[in-house]
This record gives structure tokens, sequence and C-alpha cells, in this order.
């Protein structure tokens, strides 16, 4: 079931719970950051221990990003070519490997206490006396942490994205033991962690040192493996070994996407100016299986499997029991190749994140367990990129990662946002099928507050609640720090994402946002002085938990009305001289191509990215991505493609002398290096002009460019036809938007000109 999104910036107390490594990393680029233009990739290191060389690099491919993610999917998505048996491991590093390699020392120490911190409070829930276990030794040992095959994104909507692979083979010395019972000791003598991780470097300023924040983030749950000693390493205590890996795991959720970290370069950043919204909403379909077996009996009747499939998306760890964070389907009984064309709906931050099924065969009655058949994933981008959008992927058995010659078919359609809100209609009629369909979204974002009435800044302990329909969310409670935190005026910095699916209200009195501003537990209210001491204290109390301080409400018909459907607004909050900063956006989603004429394109609650002066003398060699001179020409076609031009809109009709023209547009396209130059139809005097023509081309690379051209044609012969503009995109580019992309032409000047054309790709 497809629910409501919490994303929240860290603050300190939350900060201090990410692992150590995430810290390491964020300062590391903090401090380099200023270099990556000069530096993205040295040559291989030197090899001390083949052993050790071997695991890092095995954890490296087993972290799909290596494979594909951390090709820029705006730029490539290449298959990556594995190694031969006896051919040495091959590692693309970053200057952040480097980094880390020289601090290392000083990281090992200074890690210790953050691992403390972030795993101990797991322990309290592992059984009886394993609760009360602690760190008595932490030794991180001589292997550091590698950041490799570090990819840079380029600009885009006033944001750099960095992806890069995060790989530890740490041989550690870690030792537990439990207070309650000293005789309860164990230890972690390898802890291997392997995971794709991104930053986005976001908003861009003029000012040094240029970047406002740093956001970060493993874009899927990070690949942990442990090695125990002591009691955790007898193979009668599944249970205990189990839950300790859960305490790891859960300890890491709070850097997996939707979460993300964030590091302020500039003091006054804007948390408005740095959220970033999800990119769109993926709707995932199970299509069908095949290959399963029958299960041979002795005594009774053969067994045809009643297959069903457990899905999880993103940062849900695991689909091997059905809870809320699971999709299950429906159960095919007695099928070999079940078919099972059920969808849902999810929130997609990135192309990168994982997909992963789960087959099994129900069996019936409460002691006879369901059977294992084989799990499987996929990452969104390798399914997007397919043929029709679908990928058929062998299950393995989960113990021994074995084949098991049984197949699933997972399908993928993007769906991006848009201004146009007319797909929330079906909320409330039957257009929806259920409430798994996603029609919109609801981006709240909570900044700040100004001047709550409390006496003393130490005395004040806020947070805000959000409410819409039967959801609540909460931001974290800001406690006064001196130097760093201002408890009178405190910054939340929270986002929380609702998607709009059937039975929500989008209408009516209850179609609203309430924010309440609410005092902590055991903190005392005073008078509204600021820190003013009054001669006479005598009205101070203690307030109970949860006392609301005041409240206000945004109805969703104020949203429809305002520019992009988004609100941004510093408002009185309760009587007593408070006001609250916060955002509010909604947005519908395009429901096909041919409705992208009624809205466009939006990120929902992102600030529109400001434009920065620049020398038009100092052009990149690269244009959304794409690479330049890049030849595919002697590449083995990987299919055929189907390159639509479909429409465009924004033309504008010119006064001239005696005459009033309308534009009579035509495009023409170059794909890849191809010398073959396609040209479209004229649709003469028409500023909204519908072409819908199609060519069919050979497919070397999802690289390839689609390099466009618009010209107005001029019936006097001895003129030349007007330029309208031009852009450039990739395969690559239209695929992982859903097929169909609207590019805004930029004139010969690189100025944008307020004119989009839609292309659309199709493999055949």
């Amino acid at each position: 079931m497809t629910t409501s999104t919490s994303t929240s910036t860290s603050t300190t107390s939350s900060s201090s719970r990410s692992s150590f490594w995430i810290g390491c990393m964020t300062g590391s680029v903090a401090t380099a950051v200023a270099l990556w233009w000069w530096q993205r990739q040295q040559a291989p290191s030197s090899r001390e221990d083949e052993d050790e060389e071997s695991a890092t690099h095995r954890l490296s491919q087993r972290s799909k990003s290596s494979a594909l993610r951390n090709q820029n999917p705006h730029v490539l998505l290449q298959s990556t070519r594995s190694l031969d048996d006896g051919e040495d491991p091959i590692h693309v590093s970053s200057f952040l490997t480097d980094l880390l390699h020289e601090m290392w020392d000083y990281l090992n120490v200074a890690g210790a206490a953050v691992i403390r911190d972030s795993v101990e409070p797991y322990f309290q829930d592992l059984p009886g006396p394993f609760k009360t276990l602690r760190f008595t030794k932490m030794d991180l040992g001589h292997s550091p942490i590698r950041m490799d095959n570090l990819k840079v994104r380029k600009i885009q909507d006033g944001m750099i994205q960095i992806d890069l692979d995060i790989v530890w083979n740490g041989h550690c010395d870690l030792q537990l033991q439990a207070e309650q019972n000293s005789m309860i000791q164990l230890g972690v003598k390898e802890l291997k962690l392997s995971g794709p991780f991104s930053l986005w470097l976001k908003p861009l300023t003029n000012q040094l040192p240029i970047i406002s924040a740093i956001q970060y983030a493993f874009i899927n749950p990070p690949i942990v493996e442990l090695k125990f000693t002591g009691l955790a390493s007898v193979a009668e205590s599944p249970l205990l070994t189990a839950a300790v890996r859960d305490a790891i795991d859960s300890s890491l959720l709070c850097v997996v996407l939707p979460n993300r970290m964030m590091y302020k370069m500039q003091s006054n950043n804007n948390y408005l100016d740095t959220y970033q919204p999800p990119v769109g909403v993926a709707r995932v379909t199970a299509v069908r299986g095949r290959g399963f077996v029958i299960e041979k009996k002795l005594l009774t009747t053969d067994d045809i499997p009643d297959v069903y499939l457990n899905i999880t998306f993103g940062a849900n760890l695991n689909a091997t029991t059905t809870t809320g964070s699971v999709w299950r389907t429906q159960t095919i009984r007695d099928n070999l190749s079940p078919e099972w064309l059920e969808s849902r709906d999810f929130l997609l931050h990135d192309h990168g994140q994982k997909l992963r099924f789960h087959a099994w065969d129900e069996d019936p009655g409460p002691l006879d367990a369901d059977d294992d058949l084989g799990r499987g994933s996929a990452l969104i981008q390798e399914i997007l990129m397919c043929k029709q959008r679908r990928l058929e992927v062998e299950l393995l058995h989960v113990k021994t990662q074995k084949r098991t010659d049984a197949f699933v078919t997972m399908q993928c359609d993007f769906i991006p946002w848009t201004t146009d809100l007319s797909s929330l209609n079906t909320t409330n009629t039957n257009g929806m099928a259920d409430d798994h369909e996603i029609a919109g979204l609801l981006v709240v974002l909570v900044h700040r507050a100004f001047h709550i009435p409390i006496a003393k800044p130490e005395d004040a302990a806020t947070f805000v609640k959000v409410s819409f329909g039967n959801q609540e969310f909460q931001t974290s409670v800001v406690l006064h720090s001196p130097g760093y935190t201002d408890a009178l005026n405190p910054k939340y910095e929270a986002a929380f994402e609702i998607p709009i699916t059937a039975g929500m209200p989008i209408t009516g009195a209850n179609a609203q946002v309430t924010f309440q501003l609410i005092l902590h537990s055991n903190t005392v209210i005073g008078d509204t002085n600021h820190g003013t001491k009054k001669k006479n204290e005598s009205s101070r109390t203690v307030a109970p938990p949860e006392q609301v301080l005041g409240s206000l409400t945004v109805h969703l018909d104020a949203l429809r009305s305002a520019k992009d459907h988004t609100l941004t607004q510093t408002k009185p909050i309760g009587k007593g001289g408070a006001s609250l900063e916060y955002r509010v956006s909604l947005s519908g989603v395009q429901r096909s191509v041919s409705k992208q004429q009624n809205g466009a394109k939006l990120q929902p609650g992102a600030s529109v990215p400001r434009v920065l002066p620049s020398n038009s003398s100092l052009e990149s060699s690269t244009t959304s991505g794409i690479m330049n001179g890049t030849s595919h020409d002697e590449e083995p076609s990987i299919g055929r493609l189907r390159l639509t031009v479909v429409k465009g809109r924004g033309f504008k009709i010119s006064a001239e002398l005696f005459n009033i023209d309308v534009p009579d547009a035509f495009c023409t396209i170059r794909f890849g290096s191809s010398k073959e130059l396609w040209t479209t139809s004229v649709q003469r005097n028409n500023c909204n002009p519908v072409w819908n023509e199609s060519k069919e081309y050979s497919l070397q690379s999802h690289s390839q460019v689609i390099a466009l051209e618009v010209l107005d044609k001029n019936e006097r012969s001895y003129d030349p036809d007007l330029h309208v503009g031009s852009a450039k995109t990739t395969v690559g580019n239209v695929l992982l938007a859903g097929g169909s992309v609207e590019l805004e032409l930029s004139s010969r000047q690189g100025r944008p000109t307020t004119v989009f054309i839609t292309l659309g790709c199709e493999l055949l």
C-alpha cells in the first residue's frame, strides 16, 4: 500500500544517529567539492592483499550501482563488462577514496563514538538480556572506506548531483557485552558494506563557497555482511544474529531515500530552496512468471505451486513477509506460469531505486509454511530502458544465490508531475481503481518559526505537527543550543510528501492542511519578552505534554488558485506573537502525452532555480549531460528505435511592417553521429503545431544524441528560413522520462526561448 512519506532534514540530534562513514564522506566532500572538476578519476590503487582486493571488488559488483546506476542516466546506461576468470579486479577510484585513505587513522578513532551512538539504541529491541548489549571495544581495522565510480551530473534545475559507490571491506574488532550478564559476550570481526550513494549540491549561489547546502543519502539500503565471534558465532543463535543485523540495518535507514541528511555550507541557507522533491511516480506492474516446477511428493499428490509475490520498493529492506510496507500480489493457484497483471504506484526519488520481489508457494494451514521459490531485484532505470518497459529477471535461491530457472517479468511506467490538476478529480469517483494509484502529490515544507512565546530559550522545546485528512506528521523537536540553534526562532527544516489517492479529501471543508505549533513536555511557559526577566514570575507554569501554542490552516482551494498551485507564506500562529514560515504545494500527474498542453511539468514544492550571471564565452563541452563528439558507428546494434516528433508550443506571432507572420514551423533532426538529416512537414500558421511524425533508427547506445533544430519556413525563396531554436537530449533521457520528454529550445546565443517541443522514443 502506498503511504505518506516523511522526509526530514537532520538536526544535531538526528545527524548523530547516522553511521560514521556518512559523516566521513560528507566532510571530505565539503573540504574538496571545489576540486571535483579537477580530478574525477585516478588510476587503480596498488594492491597490497589479493584476497582483500578481490573481496572489495566482489562487494562493489554486488551493488547494482557499480554496473548501472552510477553511469549517469542522463548520459548513458550501458551494461558493465564482467571480469573474466583470472583477470585482476578493476576499480574506478576517486579523490574521495584517496582523502579517506590518508585520514583513516584519525577516522578510526573518531568514528567509534558515532557508531556506538547510532547502533546501541537499536539493541533495546533484542530479546531478554541482549537488550543491554553495549560496545566494550571498537577498532575499525586498517581497511579504509572506498568511494568509487564517482560521476558528476550536469547542472540541472540549479543543482549538481554526484553519484558514487561506497564500498567497505572492514576487518574490524567490535566487542559487545551485556550489562545484565557479563557472561554474554560477542563480537564482530568483519563488517562489509556496499551500496550506491548520492549527494545533492543545492542551491548554487554566486557567492563563495558557491554551494549553499549538501544533502546526501544511500539510494537503496546498502548491503551489509557480518562475521561474528563469541556467542553470536554459534549456529544455534540465528535469532540473535538476525536481531543484530536488523539493528545495524535499521540504524542506516535514516540515510536511505526518501530520507536525506543535510550539511549546510552557508549559514544563511534556506531549506525551501534546498528541498528536492520526488521526480515522479513509478507505476510498477507484476506481469507474469514462468519456469516454476511441480514439487514431487512421496506419499501424497504432487504439489503444483500456488505462486504469489512479495514486492518492496526503495528503503523497505526485504520482501520476505507481508507487512504494511510489503505489497503482496494475489495468489495464482496451480499454475507454473502465473500471470498477475497487478499494479501499484510508488513515489520515485531517483531512477536508481531498487525494486525487490520474492516468490512464494502458498501452502494451506498454519503449520505448513509457504515454500520459498526465490527472489530477484531490478533498478527502475533498468526496467524503463527495456522494450515496452518490461524486464524479465531470473530468481535466485535466497541462501545459495544459485539460479532457480524461474523468471518473473516486471513492468514500470514513469509518470511525471504536472500543474494540470484534472487527475485529482478521479479520487472521489469510480475512475480510480483503488487507493494504490497516485493521482497527485501534496508537499508540505515546514521551514522555521519566529518569536516563540517562551520566557527563556533554554526552556523552549517545540515542534510542528502537520495534519491532512486522517494523517498526521511531525517535525523533530528543536532544543536550544547556544551558538547553533535558537529555540525562540527554531528551524524545523522538514518536508512531508503526501501522495493523493482515492478517498482523500481534496474538496470540501476537510480539504485542508493544518499546522500546530506544539510545546514539548516539561517546558516552562513564561512571558513573551524572549529572555527579558520580569520581577513577577509567579505566572510561570509547567506545560503538560503537547501544549498547543497555536494553529493555522491552508485550504486546498487556495492552492488551486495560486501560481503553480504553491503557497510560500509566513503567518501568525496562535495568540502569543509567534509566526510560522512554510510552503504547501499541490500537483497532479500526467495521465497521457496529450495532457501536456494543459499543464506544464514541475517539481512539486521546489523553489524556482535562480539564474546566475555567466560568461557566454566559457561554454561547456556538455549540454544537459550530453557528451559531444561521441561516435557509436562501430558499436553493435542493440535494437531498433522509433523516434517521434509529437508537437510544439509557445511559438509567437511576429508583426512585420505590412504583415502579421504566424509561424510555419518544421523540425530537422539528426540522430547520433548519422549524417542523415530528417526533416518533418511544415505546420503552417500555427503557434501550437502538431506533427506526430516518426522515423525508425538502429540503436547502438542509450547515449546516442538527438539533435533538434526548429525553423520557421520563409515563403520568399530569396530569404533563409528563420531559426527558432535548438535542443539536444539523449535516448536515455527520453526513456527515463517515460518515453516522452518536452524540451525547451535555446537560441544561438544559448538563451531560453520559451518554445517547447515534445519528443517520444519507443524501443521496437
